[in-house]
């Protein structure tokens, strides 16, 4: 099938680009003179069918749309034709690119959230299997997941919403355990898996007990990261949330964990406090933020 694309082009350096087929592309793109970063776009497309052609000596590592047409020939995305290409022209750091604009007949598709369910269970299984674990404290649950998934896969799911607090008790990193809150998880979906938001809650009040590190986790899987994902997972669910009559919810991170502080703040959280975990996580220092919910 004929498509309508796109072309990234700089003035000597074309690099034609085609849509690709899950929707990468949203309204306007630039390609511009911005080094690795670019090159790191292109990569991260690469297991979604993204053709790289290069010629001469340099690594594309060097820099795609810095590099003549010699050096860098082509990149193409899935196998549409590209056509139509519209060349108003814009600066960028010095050099002169083109602004062009996607035109195609496929939808985008970008992360959303969606109930966990048995169509989307074989690429959890599949992030399981590579190592990925929904508990940042806890890799081994990766390994407890798929024994549970692989014992009874519709009663796994059934206890990824548990609004009424019936499954087993939580597992802390030190081994001890505590009741349960209701709570439910979302997995987040490109097309494949990519991560799961949980949130936990005690009706009626916004207290949670100390082993309980804030209102909402997140688990981004490795090759889903630096994406803005876990960004919009909370953003999507915090929609979710306010549904449940809380005023606010809090969400914990420690200090170190950079990424983690950018998409709570993302998301309009508010540094709270300072605080030490409880022993059970190790007593590492924490940061609290809050979201309130208006």
């Amino acid at each position: 099938m004929h498509r309508r694309g796109v072309e990234l082009t700089a003035t000597d350096a074309p690099f034609p680009c085609g849509p690709h087929k899950a929707g990468s592309f949203k309204n306007s793109q630039v390609f511009g003179d911005s080094g690795a970063r670019d090159v790191e776009w292109i990569r991260e497309l690469t297991d979604r069918g993204v053709a790289a052609r290069q010629l001469g000596k340099n690594r594309a590592a060097d820099g795609v749309g810095q590099r003549s047409e010699r050096e860098i020939q082509t990149c193409s995305i899935g196998n549409h034709v590209v056509t139509n290409v519209r060349r108003p022209r814009i600066a960028v750091n010095r050099r002169v690119c083109q602004l062009v604009t996607v035109e195609t007949d496929s939808t985008p598709f970008v992360m959303q959230l969606v109930w966990p369910t048995e169509q989307y269970l074989t690429s959890y299984v599949h992030a399981l299997q590579q190592g990925w674990s929904p508990d940042n404290l806890r890799p081994e649950v990766a390994q407890d997941q798929l024994r549970e998934i692989e014992r009874d896969a519709a009663a796994f799911l059934t206890r990824q919403i548990d609004r009424e607090a019936k499954g087993p008790p939580v597992v802390l990193p030190d081994g001890s355990t505590v009741r349960r809150l209701p709570g439910y998880h979302k997995w987040m979906w490109d097309g494949e898996f990519c991560g799961s938001i949980g949130f936990r809650w005690q009706p009626g009040t916004t207290d949670l007990p100390p082993t309980c590190l804030g209102h909402i986790g997140y688990s981004v899987v490795p090759w889903k990261r630096r994406r803005g994902y876990a960004t919009r997972a909370l953003e999507l669910l915090l929609v979710d949330v306010r549904h449940e009559g809380l005023p606010f919810v809090e969400i914990t991170t420690d200090v170190a964990n950079v990424p983690s502080q950018r998409v709570i703040t993302a998301n309009g959280g508010e540094l709270v406090e300072t605080f030490r975990k409880v022993a059970a996580h190790g007593g590492a220092e924490s940061l609290r933020y809050r979201i309130y919910l208006k």
